[in-house]
């Protein structure tokens, strides 16, 4: 059992808990850490993915949107939140966040990637090309195979 008072202590833990596969007890113990730190925006963010790993999406949406409101330029919980909204095809929603990434982190290669995969669901061609090129000149190895397969004709 841990101390009351360290919610540090409770993540901690959560996070070892989050890389073993173990979903839910790493959501209880982040709980707890948000119970009795909720200003931490890295709590939020971490409780979002062990979330959206146990496919747990609209309450993953909740806490990456928390992150964001805490931390405003972490690009990080944008994407996130962008992958989650992929999932529920909500492609507009998550070409939003992607583009909310790209804003603090214009040069991340994967971002556009994720954006082209999003514009290409709502038929957004032109838009999907653009980004699986710019991904391609950023380094993004899977972005070549996209853009041949979608772009070139």
């Amino acid at each position: 059992k841990l101390e009351d008072g360290f919610p540090s202590a409770y993540a901690n833990r959560a996070f070892a808990r989050l890389e073993s596969g173990n979903y839910r007890a790493a959501i209880a113990d982040y709980d707890t850490a948000i119970l009795l730190d909720n200003t931490q925006a890295e709590f939020f963010s971490n409780r979002g993915i062990a979330l959206k790993k146990a496919l747990q999406y609209k309450k993953a949406i909740y806490d990456f949107t928390q992150a964001i409101t805490l931390d405003i330029a972490w690009a990080k919980n944008y994407a996130l939140r962008g992958e989650t909204y992929f999932k529920l095809k909500a492609y507009k929603d998550a070409i939003e966040d992607f583009s909310g990434a790209l804003t603090y982190e214009p040069n991340n290669g994967n971002y556009y990637f994720n954006r082209a995969l999003a514009y290409r669901r709502i038929g957004e061609t032109d838009k999907c090309c653009k980004d699986l090129q710019t991904a391609v000149s950023l380094g993004v190895s899977t972005a070549t195979r996209a853009l041949a397969a979608y772009c070139e004709k």
